[in-house]
């Protein structure tokens, strides 16, 4: 009669990288290989960057990164070029308090309109810095704002921009967030506002656009338009106003960025590269040389590349 053994096994390792690359780097799972052999983050790869820099996490939230600390987060590695915010992100120079009676706006912000604007709290949303803001009174006029960006400020014309902000609205009167265009003598040439409109939920509204033709200054602001003689409570809390050149926002810009340096040791010779990126899309890179400095033109993170022989 034949009996059973009993014994414990070791469960089989998973191959996580293809059979045929020289080089792979999983950045989420903080794993490298190069020739067939497990080597440590310095062995496979070298990087710089002269100053912070913002990432998002899966969870929609932002992390904070320091000088020469690449930006590797739960959706991968993320690489950018120069930026700079054309907007006054704050909050700094932000005092809790009405403004004019002790409060005061962050240093950039300026209130336009007879309604009372009050600093209720500072904080946080979405892991970034923020201000939380009430305004509130009986409207003299039809129209009040807050410009983030100095009154008017030059911007091209027939120029990509892409304007963003981090807001959550507390009342269910909600502001507008939007862009105005005006030509070289501030007349009106343009508003767009950033979609989706503010609510609720913590979220990032933002705009891609051309300027006009005509336009030559633009302001970004929050707004409302309103009725003499009605009451009005608003509250809104507000991060990282951002206005920058470009098809589409970069990571919040609290500080002008300096472009991401990320330079892979690959084995010598000529490869191929597939990057597999945070939405699960791929996208193929050609190397002839090492190390091989990973473009900044790559809009989303990375979660892992895989170098094959050409």
């Amino acid at each position: 009669m034949l009996g059973l053994g009993l014994g414990t096994s070791r469960p089989q390792a998973v191959q996580w990288w293809p059979a045929a690359a020289d080089f792979a780097a999983d950045f989420i799972a903080r794993r490298y290989r190069l020739g067939g052999n497990a080597i440590p983050a310095a062995d496979a790869y070298a990087f710089s960057r002269t100053g912070k820099k913002w990432a998002r996490r899966a969870d929609g939230s932002w992390a904070e990164f320091d000088t020469n600390v690449p930006a590797i987060t739960d959706l991968g590695l993320s690489i950018e070029p120069a930026g700079t915010n054309l907007a006054t992100p704050g909050p700094s120079g932000a005092a809790v308090g009405t403004i004019g009676a002790g409060g005061s706006l962050p240093t950039g912000w300026v209130a336009n309109g007879a309604l009372a604007t009050q600093i209720v709290s500072l904080g946080t949303l979405l892991g970034l810095p923020a201000v939380r803001l009430r305004i509130s009174g009986t409207a003299a006029s039809t129209f009040y704002e807050i410009g983030f960006t100095p009154s008017m400020m030059g911007i091209d014309a027939s120029k990509p921009y892409a304007a963003s902000i981090f807001a959550q609205c507390h009342t269910e009167v909600v502001p507008l967030v939007e862009l105005r265009q005006g030509n070289s003598s501030d007349s009106f040439v343009a508003v767009n506002s950033l979609s989706p409109a503010l609510s609720a939920t913590a979220r990032r509204s933002e705009l891609n656009l051309t300027t006009q033709a005509t336009t030559a200054r633009g302001k970004l602001r929050l707004a409302l338009n309103l009725t003499v003689g009605t009451s009005y409570l608003v509250e809104v809390t507000i991060a990282c106003p951002q206005l920058e050149t470009g098809a589409a926002p970069s990571s919040p810009l609290l500080a002008a960025r300096s472009a991401d340096e990320f330079d892979l040791h690959l084995p010598a010779g000529a490869h191929e590269l597939d990057c597999v990126l945070d939405n699960g899309s791929s996208t193929s890179l050609s190397a002839s040389e090492t190390p091989y400095r990973l473009p900044t033109t790559i809009a989303r993170p990375i979660r892992s590349i895989a170098a094959e022989p050409a």
